[in-house]
């Protein structure tokens, strides 16, 4: 009950007495020590010398107030506790107060009480509760409350409330709002250092002298995959690494050189201090460490031919002696030597030589164990290197043995694949059709979802996925439309190679979009402007053809065939 609320007329019931004492202004004192409990009553803790004293002198023992008892009305007037101390400071008539018996006199001040053992249940109930608890025919209701010292020994923020004493506690029925769910005031850090992602908002230390060689290398590698490019933390970096360079083995050691490797960020201390590393740490190399440094091996600038050649020799020994590489590690560097083309003569032929141990040990794995990403690299990093129908002699067939058992795992998984990663359709395309691996159901399953994700392709990729669908020999017109209008909004971003992918591919398709897109001026000038044809010609001169006047316009007359 609010302070506010007027007091209201309060209810008679056998558990309360009341007491009725005159104040004259000779005795004004009422003789109670009492104090607020639970705003709503007033607790008698003593009764000392006054009006309340002459009246426990002739009342019969239950009616007399005592230690413990509790002021729950006065002047028959129930509500908050300041309420009630100011009604009896009052001395007023009965006439005003209709619930005073008709007996009380001007100045006479009418106190109920009650007994002790109902104070917790008048102190912490509602009012309605109070008034249902009081007029029940009952046996007294006994709380038994806990004492604040010894409750009061609990972290403040996850202690628990004392039953019917504390607070209500918002955090206990919104657990949202619990403490440690709240905004962090330090700031956010990643391995326990401060996250080099927002470096550039929060500034301060890095704290790389603290570093060790796994936290370098996870780091490092955050800052690639987040795309963190500041010079000032990759110079840190840098310096780090070298102090560490001695104590760093592997695989810490191979990812530390991916990083710089990825991130292109060429110190020659740093590449001639980590190749001699390399160099002393490589026969203690496993397969997965030969696939980092593999990857590392794409940048050309910190690719050195000897290295690379002794890294396939140990990747060779690796294949031929152990048998213990899981089927990821295999795909994976399959598909790292994939992305390693081109290479002197020398280099290539083992480079072909490890891609055939590769496909042998993978004919003896789980393939169903690959995802559709890892599976179509595999078959694209074959048939790049000409492994699969190729008009080179090969001394083994594994090559074409895995593409087929490949292809074959593959088909009705193709939609997943497509919705994850687009690309990976074109890629397949391109391995399907330059392995010449004729598997029609996968074919068919592939120009499907080639039509819906089509909107999704870059440049290059559409024109490689048009170039193998019509190699392949699909003539469905809506794959073309498709491709034809994302080629139109792509014309600026494509480079020679696209464009000539694309002519090869609208060439051998539908007749009525090949003229539309090949042969009219505004769409062959759309198409092959963005790259110089002046050089790519096939005649070296400005032909013209079918009316254009762009100067490449004579690829035109190539219809298809060949390039």
């Amino acid at each position: 009950m609010r302070c506010d609320q007027p007091l209201e007329a309060s209810p008679r019931n056998d558990r309360e007495f009341e007491v009725v004492i005159e104040k004259s202004p000779e005795d004004q004192r009422i003789g109670l020590d009492i104090s607020v409990v639970g705003g709503k009553v007033l607790k008698v803790w003593k009764v000392k010398d006054g009006l309340v004293n002459e009246w426990n002198k002739n009342q019969a023992p239950e009616m007399q107030v005592k230690g413990g008892d509790a002021v729950v009305a006065v002047n028959g007037k129930r509500g908050s506790a300041d309420q009630l101390l100011e009604e009896v400071s009052k001395g007023r008539s009965a006439g005003d107060h209709p619930g005073v018996p008709g007996n009380v006199r001007m100045n006479d001040l009418s106190i109920q009480a009650a007994k002790a053992n109902c104070l917790p249940v008048y102190a912490y109930l509602s009012e309605e509760a109070l008034v249902r608890c009081v007029d029940s025919r009952g046996p007294p209701v006994f709380v038994l409350l806990v004492s604040r010292r010894t409750w009061s020994k609990q972290h403040y923020r996850i202690r628990t409330p004392r039953p019917l004493t504390d607070k209500f506690d918002l955090s206990r029925v919104q657990p949202q709002k619990e403490w440690w769910r709240e905004r962090r005031v330090a700031p956010a850090t990643f391995f326990g250092f401060p996250d080099v992602t927002k470096a550039g908002l929060r500034g301060g230390s890095l704290y790389t002298e603290q570093m060790d060689a796994v936290t370098l290398a996870v780091l490092a590698d955050k800052c690639v995959q987040e795309k963190v490019w500041d010079p000032e933390i990759w110079l840190k970096f840098s310096w780090r690494a070298q102090q560490l360079s001695t104590r760093t083995q592997e695989p810490d050691l191979c990812y530390i050189f991916r990083a710089f490797a990825r991130a292109d960020w060429f110190d020659q201390n740093l590449l001639t201090t980590y190749l001699g590393r390399l160099h002393r740490r490589l026969p203690q190399f496993q397969l997965p460490d030969v696939a980092v440094l593999l990857e590392a091996f794409e940048n050309s600038r910190f690719r050195q031919g000897e290295y690379l050649q002794r890294s396939l020799t140990h990747m060779a020994l690796l294949l031929q002696h152990r048998d213990d590489a899981g089927v990821e590690d295999l795909a994976r560097t399959c598909v790292a030597l994939r992305n390693l083309r081109p290479q002197p003569a020398v280099i290539a032929v083992e480079v072909r030589a490890g891609l055939l141990l590769l496909a042998e040990a993978l004919l003896l794995r789980e393939l169903s164990e690959l995802s559709p990403s890892q599976a179509i690299g595999v078959m694209d990093a074959l048939v790049c290197w000409g492994l699969v129908n190729s008009e080179r002699p090969q001394s083994s067939n594994a090559a074409a043995d895995l593409c087929w058992s490949l292809a074959r795992e593959l088909k009705g998984k193709l939609r997943s694949a497509g919705r994850e990663n687009p690309e990976d359709l074109a890629l397949l395309a391109m391995a399907l059709s330059s392995g010449k691996i004729d598997y029609q159901e996968l074919w068919q399953e592939l120009v499907t979802n080639l039509e819906l994700e089509m909107h999704r392709l870059s440049g290059s990729a559409a024109s490689k996925a048009v170039y193998s669908a019509s190699k392949y020999g699909h003539r469905g017109i809506k794959l073309y439309e498709n491709a034809g209008r994302l080629l139109g909004e792509e014309a600026s971003t494509l480079s020679s190679l696209d464009c000539a992918y694309a002519a090869g591919g609208f060439l051998r398709g539908p007749g009525s979009l090949a003229e539309q897109a090949i042969l009219s001026p505004s769409a062959c000038c759309t198409l092959l402007h963005a790259a110089d044809w002046d050089h790519a010609s096939p005649s070296g001169s400005a032909q013209r053809a079918g009316g254009c006047s762009h100067p490449g316009a004579g690829i035109c007359q190539l219809r298809g065939g060949g390039w």
